[in-house]
C-alpha cells in the first residue's frame, strides 16, 4: 500500500473540543460561535448527529435573525446547490452526516452551480409566457394574406448555451470576489454539536474545510449530557464541575479531554466492529450452503452435471471437466435421434416468426395480441422445456438451419448425457445410504438385519431384492444390476424426454421445499445456539456443527424423495382418463333402463347390455323374497398376515416370500 501525497499541504486549524455541563450551555456557545462568524463574512457549516438536534439549531438561529439553510432531506430537490454554495460569504449551513456531501464547497461559492441554478430559473419564467403568446393554429397571416401554420413554436426563447456562458462569467466575477474576502476571515469554519461514535464520520466533517491547501477552522462543542460521554461515564466529570463552581457557559477545554473521548470512540468502533464480525461468522455458514444449494439448482434448470470447481480452481480458471459418456448414452449415439427433432423444430419457429413479422409489417396484426419475443428467444424456451438445455441462441439464431441444428444437437446431446448421468449417480447415492444405514459397522456385522435391508431397499426403489449376506460392497454388487435394469424399464415405459423431464422437475421441487425447511430451522438454530455457552462451548463452533449436520440432512432428503418419486412415477393415457362420475352416470342410465324395460327387451339391447345385466342382479337382490335367507357374512378361515409378518405355517419366513406369493396368484385369478 502507497501512501498518495496532497496536492497541497493542509493549513487547516483542528482545535480542541469544548466540553460544558449541559446541551444549553452547548447550544448558547454554538449559536455565540455561528453568530460571530457570519458577522465576519466566514461561511460556517453546523454538523449535527440528527435532523432533531439541527432542528434546535435552526430555532435558535431564527431567534437570533440569522439566514442559514437546513439540509434534513426535506429540500432534496436544492441540497446540491445548497451545499455548492456553503462556502460563499456569511454563509451557516447546517446538516447531519455529510458522507458523500460537501466535496464540492468552494470558497466563495461555486460559479458553475450558480449559473445552472440561475438558468433554470429563467427557463421557468419564460416558458409560461412563450405558451400564452403561442398564436393559435393558422391565425398567422401569410404573405398572400393567407392563414399559415405557427412555426415559431418549436424554436427556443433563448440560446441557452450563450444565456449559461454570460451567467457563468458574471457569477465567476462575483465568487473570485467574495473568496478573496472569506480568505482574509479565515476560510470555512466547521462547527460540530456532538461527537458521533464513529471517528470516520467526524473526520468526514472536518474534511470538508482546508481542502486544496485553503484556510479552515474546525471544532466541536459536547456537553455531558451527549450520549457518547454518557456511555463511557464521562458525565461524572459533571459532579467535579459542580465543586469547581463552573458556570453552564464555561467550558472545559483540554487536549486530555480530546484523547479521552477520541478513546471512547475507539471503544466504540471496537465494539461494534466485533458485533459484525460476529455476525458475519454465523451468516458465513449459512452463505457456503446458499452457494452449495444454488449451484445444484442452477446445474439443474441449465441441464448440467458436473463437480462445482473449488475456491482454489476458481482462482486458477479450471472448470471440472463434464461427462461424455453414461452408460450406452453419448453424443454420437444421439445426434441421429436429435438431428431431426431439433432441424424440424428450427424451420418451423423460423417460418412462424418471419410470418409474424411480415403481418406486423403489413398492419394486418396487431403487435400486442400475440407472441412478440424474438424467434432466438422462442426456440431456446421451446428447447429447455422439451429437452432441459439451457442454451444461448441470441449470436447463432441468424446463422443457416444447418449450422443452427449442429450447434444444438451438439450441447442437447451433452446436455442429455450429463442428466442420465446424474440420474444414475443419485440412484447409486441412494443405495450406498440405505445399506450403510442399515448394515452399520458401529453395530457389528452379527447385528446386521436383512429383512431390514431388503425392506428398506423396497421401501426406497420401489422393488423387491433377494440379497445374499455378505459384505456391503458384495451387498451393493447384488442390488447395483437390479437397479440398472429398473432404470433401463423406467426409460423405456415413460421414455428418454419424460424420463429426464421428472428427473429435474421432482428435484427442482424437493430443493424448494427443502430450502425453505432449512432456513426456518437454521434460524430456530440460531435463536438458541447462545446456551450453549453455559456448557463451556464455543456457541459459533456448535453453530456450524450443527449447521453442517442439517445441511447433509437436507441434501439426504432431498436425494431420497427424488428418487422415491422417479421409481413411482406414472404417465396415465387420456383413453385411460375414465371420469369417475361419467362412470356413475352409466350405471345410473343402466338401472334406469331395466325399470323401463321387460326383462326381454333390456337382454336384446346391445348397448345396455353389460350394465343391465348387473343392474337387473342387483334390482333382483332389492326385490328378493322376504323370507329368503339372508347372505351370510364373509368370514376368515385365519387371522389377517402382512406381508412382512412371519408367515402362519411355521416356516420363519415373510409371509409375502412364504405362502403370500400363492395367495396373491389365487386372488388375480
Amino acid at each position: 500500500m502507497s501512501s498518495i501525497p496532497t496536492n497541497k499541504p493542509l493549513i487547516r486549524n483542528d482545535q480542541p473540543d469544548l466540553v460544558y455541563k449541559n446541551e444549553a450551555g452547548k447550544f448558547r456557545a454554538v449559536v455565540a460561535d455561528i453568530e460571530d462568524c457570519q458577522k465576519r463574512g466566514q461561511p460556517v457549516l453546523v454538523g449535527t448527529v440528527s435532523v432533531e438536534k439541527s432542528e434546535v439549531v435552526a430555532n435558535l438561529l431564527k431567534a437570533k435573525g440569522i439566514p442559514f439553510n437546513v439540509l434534513n432531506a426535506k429540500q432534496h430537490q436544492r441540497e446540491a446547490i445548497i451545499v455548492a454554495q456553503a462556502g460563499r460569504k456569511g454563509a451557516v449551513t447546517i446538516s447531519t452526516n455529510m458522507a458523500g456531501r460537501g466535496t464540492d464547497i468552494l470558497l466563495g461559492g461555486n460559479p458553475e452551480a450558480m449559473a445552472k441554478d440561475a438558468l433554470s430559473e429563467e427557463k421557468a419564467k419564460v416558458a409560461p409566457s412563450a405558451e400564452a403568446s403561442q398564436p393559435a393554429l393558422g391565425e398567422g397571416a401569410g404573405e398572400d394574406g393567407g392563414t399559415e401554420p405557427y412555426r415559431g413554436s418549436s424554436e427556443p426563447a433563448f440560446d441557452e448555451d450563450k444565456r449559461y456562458q454570460e451567467l457563468l462569467a458574471q457569477f465567476k466575477d462575483t465568487c473570485e470576489a467574495e473568496r478573496l474576502e472569506v480568505l482574509k476571515s479565515g476560510g470555512l469554519k466547521i462547527i460540530g454539536t456532538e461527537r458521533h461514535e464513529s471517528r470516520r464520520i467526524d473526520n468526514q466533517l472536518r474534511g470538508r474545510a482546508g481542502r486544496q491547501g485553503d484556510p479552515g477552522t474546525s471544532r466541536f462543542y459536547l456537553s455531558l449530557q451527549d450520549d457518547l460521554l454518557r456511555i463511557f461515564g464521562l458525565d461524572r466529570m459533571t459532579g467535579l464541575m459542580e465543586r469547581l463552581g463552573l458556570e453552564e457557559d464555561v467550558p472545559i477545554e483540554s487536549p486530555m479531554v480530546t484523547r479521552s473521548i477520541e478513546g471512547a470512540q475507539k471503544k466504540v468502533e471496537g465494539r461494534n466492529f466485533d458485533q459484525r464480525k460476529n455476525v458475519l461468522e454465523y451468516d458465513d455458514v449459512m452463505n457456503q450452503q446458499r452457494k452449495t444449494i444454488y449451484a445444484l439448482r442452477r446445474q439443474i434448470l441449465e441441464g448440467r452435471y458436473h463437480r462445482e470447481p473449488t475456491e482454489e480452481e476458481k482462482k486458477q480458471g479450471i472448470e471440472p471437466e463434464p461427462v461424455t459418456t453414461s452408460g450406452d448414452w453419448s453424443v454420437e449415439a444421439l445426434t441421429p435421434e436429435l438431428e431431426p427433432k431439433l432441424r424440424e423444430m428450427i424451420e418451423l419457429i423460423k417460418t412462424k416468426v418471419k410470418e409474424r413479422d411480415e403481418a406486423i409489417a403489413r398492419g394486418s396484426m396487431d403487435p400486442g395480441a400475440g407472441d412478440i419475443r424474438p424467434g432466438w428467444r422462442i426456440l431456446r424456451a421451446e428447447i429447455w422445456r422439451q429437452f432441459g438445455t439451457l442454451l444461448d441462441l441470441e449470436k447463432r439464431y441468424e446463422a443457416s438451419t444447418k449450422e443452427l441444428v449442429d450447434h444444438a444437437v451438439k450441447h442437447i446431446a451433452a446436455s442429455q448425457v450429463q442428466q442420465r448421468e446424474r440420474l444414475y449417480d443419485l440412484a447409486d447415492a441412494r443405495m450406498a445410504a440405505v445399506i450403510e444405514a442399515v448394515l452399520s459397522a458401529d453395530i457389528g456385522d452379527d447385528n446386521w438385519d436383512w429383512d431390514q435391508l431388503e425392506d428398506a431397499l423396497q421401501e426406497q426403489f420401489n422393488n423387491e431384492f433377494e440379497i445374499t449376506p455378505g459384505t456391503p460392497d458384495e451387498v451393493a454388487a447384488q442390488v447395483w444390476p437390479v437397479i440398472e435394469k429398473q432404470l433401463g424399464e423406467r426409460e423405456k415405459e415413460l421414455s428418454r424426454p419424460w424420463l429426464m423431464y421428472f428427473l429435474r422437475d421432482f428435484s427442482l421441487r424437493e430443493i424448494d421445499e427443502q430450502w425453505i425447511e432449512h432456513l426456518k430451522t437454521m434460524d430456530a438454530l440460531r435463536e438458541g445456539i447462545g446456551l450453549q455457552g453455559y456448557g463451556q462451548k464455543d456457541p459459533k463452533k456448535e453453530y456450524k456443527k450443527a449447521g453442517f449436520s442439517l445441511f447433509t440432512e437436507m441434501m439426504a432428503r432431498i436425494q431420497e424423495n427424488t428418487v422415491n418419486k422417479l421409481f413411482r412415477v406414472q404417465i396415465q393415457r387420456e383413453e385411460e382418463q375414465v371420469p369417475v362420475v361419467h362412470q356413475e352416470k352409466q350405471r345410473q342410465m343402466a338401472e334406469r333402463g331395466v325399470e323401463g324395460k321387460s326383462e326381454d327387451e333390456a337382454d336384446a339391447d346391445p348397448t345396455a347390455q353389460p350394465h343391465a345385466k348387473q343392474a337387473r342382479g342387483r334390482a333382483a337382490q332389492r326385490s328378493g323374497d322376504g323370507d329368503a335367507a339372508k347372505a351370510e357374512p364373509v368370514r376368515r378361515d385365519r387371522p389377517k398376515v402382512g406381508r412382512n409378518d412371519p408367515c402362519p405355517c411355521g416356516s420363519g419366513k415373510k409371509y409375502k416370500k412364504c405362502h403370500g406369493k400363492d395367495d396373491e396368484a389365487a386372488a388375480s385369478e
